[in-house]
């Protein structure tokens, strides 16, 4: 496989291809392209425990656990009685939690909008790259939209549900035997416990590594077998199996590849530093002029009011620093997307698909 070709023509096609923006900004909403807020906690930042959450090294560690979780419980449905009481004087109180409560209705009704958004985007970017190179159209923003909205971008989604029950099943089991042994001896002698702190920071150790070894595996296979499932209209485990054994079959090829974009991931944060910087700052000025404008003599009269200009500040600063970020991690999405189509196209030219035995299994030469 020419990697150098693939990833030029998927360069080309980005640019000629505009309408693929449209499908890759969804992406990028919907997914991780986004730059991500990075937080170090200093150790004055570390949150220290309650002076009242005492735990007695006498006695079992679990049910003093268990016990303090309990009454923090009971505390906080105190609190919230308190505060949606009638008789209570405090309205900045009630307007902060109505505020709160209606973010997380909103971002709950998104999220399972963009979950849809997701596979039908995804689905739609590669068959409507696949249909450009067969027949070099390019078509309009509804026959995308038609090719998105399929049986087979419920599949990609069964898939993705298909290897994340599993891994959150291992995921727990190993985190929890990874605990079982601080737990078990937090209560016994202090070389106990100091014996257990050690088999359970190597537990987890080993566990992040696991997860890691698995995690870049499952991102290998799973751009083959999506293409299975959307371009040779394939079932979900069938897709699975056929889309292992072309994997296997190609795995240098799938490999480097892989590592390439890898590459552009690790350096997309530095490239969308300064825009973020940017958009940061505008929407800074933004969304607190805004807030001045709309809420400024509420916030310094102390007005309950004053909550949703805040809240508008917000929703604007959040629109100017997301949607150009979007726009350019719609960008990626494309090109990242288009680069596997073109793999998976050419490996299928080569006939570098494998049998059910392991072996080649030569195709027909396919126009690329």
């Amino acid at each position: 496989m020419k990697h150098s070709q693939i990833l030029k023509r998927a360069w080309k096609i980005l640019w000629d291809y505009k309408l693929l923006w449209i499908f890759g900004l969804i992406l990028a909403l919907t997914t991780s392209s986004m730059p991500r807020n990075q937080l170090s906690w200093s150790a004055n930042d570390s949150q220290q425990p309650s002076p009242d959450m005492e735990f007695s090294p006498n006695e079992p560690f679990w049910p003093q656990m268990a016990e303090e979780f309990e009454r923090g419980m009971e505390e906080a449905f105190d609190e919230l009685e308190r505060i949606l009481d009638t008789q209570n004087p405090d309205q900045l109180e009630r307007r902060i939690l109505s505020a709160i409560l209606i973010f997380v209705g909103v971002m709950m009704v998104l999220g399972l909008i963009g979950t849809v958004l997701k596979y039908i985007a995804q689905t739609a970017l590669i068959k409507m790259v696949n249909h450009f190179e067969e027949t070099a159209e390019k078509l309009k923003a509804r026959e995308g939209w038609r090719l998105g909205w399929s049986r087979e971008s419920w599949r990609l989604f069964l898939v993705d549900l298909v290897v994340f029950l599993p891994a959150f099943a291992l995921g727990a089991f190993a985190f929890g035997t990874a605990i079982v042994p601080i737990i078990a001896f937090s209560s016994g002698m202090p070389a106990r416990g100091v014996l257990g702190l050690v088999a359970s920071i190597g537990l987890i150790l080993l566990f992040i590594l696991f997860a890691l070894v698995l995690g870049a595996l499952v991102s290998l296979v799973k751009p083959v077998v999506f293409r299975k499932i959307v371009l040779e209209e394939q079932g979900v485990f069938e897709g699975i199996k056929s889309g292992w054994q072309m994997f296997r079959s190609a795995w240098k090829e799938y490999g480097l590849l892989w590592l390439i974009l890898t590459g552009i991931d690790l350096i997309w944060p530095l490239v969308m530093f300064p825009f973020f910087l940017v958009a940061g700052g505008i929407g800074l000025l933004l969304g607190g002029g805004v807030t001045f404008l709309t809420g400024g003599r509420l916030i310094e009269a102390g007005d309950p009011s004053m909550v949703w200009s805040i809240v508008l500040g917000g929703i604007l600063f959040l629109i100017v620093l997301i949607v150009p970020l979007a726009f350019l991690g719609g960008l990626r999405e494309v090109f990242q997307s288009s680069s596997w189509t073109l793999a998976y196209r050419e490996l299928k030219a080569e006939g570098l698909l494998a049998d059910g035995n392991g072996g080649a299994l030569l195709l027909p030469e396919e126009e690329s």
